[in-house]
């Protein structure tokens, strides 16, 4: 047994294989209502491990562990790191956010999880994480449009200085699409949730419109 064990604490590939099957187990929704937690000083161990694939596996334990205990601060402060020293993982753990806090997801983590997506979008210079970012955020903002919670939709000055940003920003293909896609949920929001205090809407929805109608111009689409 000692040797299993000595193996473990000293091969990454072993640990990662193991935070991978955990975070299988979740996915699959195994574990019942339970999950199997790692000490946060082997969690921190693993995240600044030299081996990539464990230090992906421990990041994706953070997506999933905060997720079953709904704290979106202590997911920030994990992506929000990640952002800083390991952009391909933080990418991961962004594209698996929406699927892993679906069952989560309520008044308080909803508007929480829609100012951790613009944070990252007005912090990060990464395009991969920015677009990715801009697409969770749309499609959460979507969902609470669809089921008509308003009240836990960013306010006029988030989206305000986002689309500014945007529009403004550095583009390249990967924050173009996403942005165009994204769009159409923002202008829904300014035009049924802010409508009465944006005294340019219509200017706002004719130039949407304008470009979405250049990008579906034969010679702008690939």
């Amino acid at each position: 047994m000692t040797d299993y064990s000595e193996s473990f604490e000293k091969c990454p590939e072993v640990q990662a294989a193991y935070l991978e099957v955990l975070n299988l187990l979740t996915r699959l929704k195994c574990l019942q209502g339970t999950q199997i937690t790692i000490g946060p000083e082997a969690l921190a161990k693993y995240e600044n491990s030299a081996s990539a694939l464990l230090k992906m596996e421990a990041a994706l334990k953070v997506v999933y562990e905060t997720a079953a205990s709904g704290n979106v601060n202590k997911l920030r402060t994990h992506l929000l790191e990640t952002l800083d020293r390991d952009i391909n993982t933080a990418n991961r753990m962004l594209e698996t956010i929406p699927s892993a806090w679906e069952k989560s997801l309520n008044s308080r983590s909803r508007p929480a999880l829609c100012t951790l997506y613009v944070e990252v979008c007005n912090t990060s210079t990464a395009p991969e994480a920015r677009a990715q970012s801009i697409l969770n955020l749309g499609a959460l903002m979507n969902t609470m449009l669809l089921h008509h919670d308003a009240a836990e939709l960013p306010d006029l000055a988030q989206l305000n200085n986002l689309w500014t940003l945007l529009c403004k920003g550095d583009i390249n293909p990967i924050i173009s699409c996403a942005v165009i896609e994204t769009s159409g949920t923002i202008m829904a929001t300014f035009a049924s949730c802010y409508k009465d205090i944006i005294p340019d809407l219509r200017q706002r929805l004719r130039s949407w419109g304008d470009m979405i109608f250049h990008c579906l111009d034969v010679d702008n689409v690939s």
